[in-house]
């Protein structure tokens, strides 16, 4: 899908699948496109990889998911499960969207994305999760499961979820070091519930 998608700030509600397909979502691949002002809600969303509530995949230079909100339960035994995108394989900017979905699958598992591939920009900026990411196997992240790109920005977010491995992202260890840009708020859902702002741009 390559077009602008416009919700009206209405919502689609009871969406489920359950598929051995791959690449599966609202959209399955999400190619210069955009969806904006659109909640789904739903019951359990399952695939055999490459499951997100909005798109299974995106590609091209640039998409773009625009105050939107998911709220489903994402459940499997695979990779690449995220809240919006499964998988990001092309310039991604997710902004002012809320993730309430709770998401169980095998790796790379986050409320936002499940995975991005090297060399591809994901922007992440104005967004909530309060949704549960847990990866049975590894790297479960509340914003991004696992991370292969150097290019991958979250600005004045947070997490109010708990996650298996981080509450931001897990990277590749060849990555050098990903910047998370001053105003940034992360909420580490630990036995004391701390919190902190990230005041000045912190890179790790």
């Amino acid at each position: 899908f390559s077009g602008k998608f416009n919700g009206n700030n209405y919502r689609i509600y009871n969406y489920s699948f359950n598929t051995n397909n791959s690449k599966v979502g609202f959209i399955a691949k999400l190619n210069n496109g955009c969806i904006e002002n659109l909640t789904i809600e739903g019951e359990t969303l399952t695939a055999s990889k490459e499951c997100g509530a909005f798109a299974g995949a995106t590609y091209g230079d640039m998409n773009v998911i625009n105050n939107c909100t998911s709220k489903v339960t994402l459940s499997g035994s695979s990779r690449y499960y995220g809240g919006f995108v499964g998988s990001v394989e092309g310039g991604t900017y997710i902004r002012n969207c809320v993730n309430f979905s709770n998401i169980t699958s095998s790796s790379e598992v986050g409320g936002f994305v499940g995975f991005v591939i090297s060399d591809t920009n994901l922007f992440i900026e104005n967004c909530a999760n309060y949704g549960n990411v847990i990866a049975t196997s590894s790297y479960g992240a509340g914003f991004v499961g696992y991370t292969s790109s150097q290019y991958v920005e979250i600005c004045n977010s947070f997490n109010y979820g708990t996650a298996t491995t981080d509450p931001i992202l897990c990277k590749n260890s060849t990555i050098s070091e990903i910047t998370i840009p001053a105003g940034t708020i992360i909420f580490y859902n630990s036995n004391n519930h701390s919190s902190s702002v990230i005041n000045s741009a912190t890179s790790f």
